[in-house]
């Protein structure tokens, strides 16, 4: 049996699905649905509630992770990197849902716009569904479920272990102890630390990753090589040329919502969380718990995924419409459409800082991530 024959028949099946079990629990500013009537936390009062909530959360257990640095004298270098890890992540998720709801209407088109190409384009010509983009959304839909877990089985067996709220109320003489809680304490805690990375954490970054960083890029690569089989089969290039600027708007749309911060915060926070967790696994597992342990190794396969998949892919879009336009130049045209090319410029993807997504990217993000670490255990 062929590999291909377990691909979904579109990228749409796939996705929306995805974003729509993400954000079902209403903790991110747009509700994503099946049906395609998505919805902004402006909109309902009860989406906002649960939205501000999963907010509170958020900035109380940051407020827990810098009174434990505030109250520490002379931690061990492990500690202060797994405390840091938890602040940078919860710190990540806080600023990105109040950048994303601050840009909600933009956030929600994105998806919406996306879906639509993509059924245009399958109009057109038959989709061939890449295996990189659904590997990678089967991944984060794993990890949804996974982490979560994880968590509660620390929660339930170390209370006391950082990223958990107990840490703080229960009187914990060190990370190890169970902070004399009962057993129904531990539950009441495990199911809550659970409740709160599924709802808040997991499914933030899948919806980010997953339905923002990753589809767009791939619905107008698609609709990129729906234009160049019919530049090269139309008998009418103009008709055919001004196609591109579908793609164009799509890539503005998509660059609108990814610009600053939220772009570079995201390619900070992958290399944030790979640098952790390969120095942890690599330093310090045997002083980890095996549940903690568990965690890194999970975060440190899913963000090597994320540099070297994901991250190269966003340069395809790129690459693509530099092949389509170097095509169109070398064919005949006329005047206005010579005038019309000089307009078509490359679709990029911004990393801020005046760069965008090329062939290197991931290279260089994995390298500098590589000699962070390295850094780390040097020292």
């Amino acid at each position: 049996m062929r590999f291909s024959s377990f691909l979904p028949s579109s990228y749409s099946t796939l996705f929306v699905r995805t974003l729509s079990i993400s954000s079902m629990c209403r903790t991110f500013p747009v509700i994503y649905r099946k049906s395609g009537q998505n919805s902004t936390c402006s909109k309902s009062w009860i989406h906002l509630t649960c939205f501000v909530l999963s907010l509170l959360s958020e900035l109380f257990h940051i407020i827990m992770f810098l009174e434990w640095f505030y109250v520490q004298d002379d931690p061990p270098l492990w500690k202060s990197i797994l405390m840091s890890y938890f602040l940078g992540c919860y710190g990540f998720i806080f600023v990105a849902k109040c950048v994303l709801a601050w840009r909600q209407d933009e956030t929600r088109e994105l998806i919406e716009r996306a879906v639509e190409l993509e059924k245009l384009s399958s109009k057109s010509h038959p989709i061939r569904v890449r295996v990189t983009p659904v590997l990678i959304c089967v991944m984060f839909l794993f990890t949804t479920v996974s982490l979560p877990s994880v968590m509660f089985l620390m929660a339930l067996v170390r209370p006391c272990m950082p990223p958990f709220f107990s840490m703080s109320l229960l009187e914990c003489k060190s990370w190890s102890s169970g902070g004399g809680a009962s057993v129904p304490l531990r539950l009441g805690i495990a199911v809550f630390e659970f409740i709160t990375w599924f709802t808040s954490l997991a499914n933030a970054v899948t919806i980010g990753l997953v339905g923002l960083v990753v589809y767009p890029p791939v619905v107008e690569e698609m609709w990129i090589d729906v234009v160049e089989r019919e530049f090269q089969n139309s008998v009418s290039l103009y008709s055919t040329a001004v196609k591109y600027r579908i793609a164009q708007s799509m890539s503005n749309l998509h660059g609108s919502v990814m610009r600053k911060p939220f772009m570079s915060m995201i390619i900070g926070g992958v290399m944030m969380v790979e640098i952790t967790s390969l120095y942890l696994v690599i330093n310090s597992i045997h002083e980890l718990p095996t549940p903690v342990a568990m965690f890194f190794i999970i975060l440190a396969m899913d963000f090597f995924v994320v540099i070297h998949l994901l991250f190269k892919s966003l340069c395809r879009p790129h690459l693509a419409s530099v092949e389509l336009v170097n095509k169109a130049k070398m064919a005949k045209r006329g005047k206005w459409l010579d005038k019309y090319l000089k307009s078509c410029v490359p679709l990029e993807l911004s990393m801020g800082g005046g760069c965008f997504f090329d062939r290197l990217s991931s290279f260089v993000i994995w390298k500098f991530c590589v000699d962070q670490v390295v850094n780390l255990l040097v020292m």
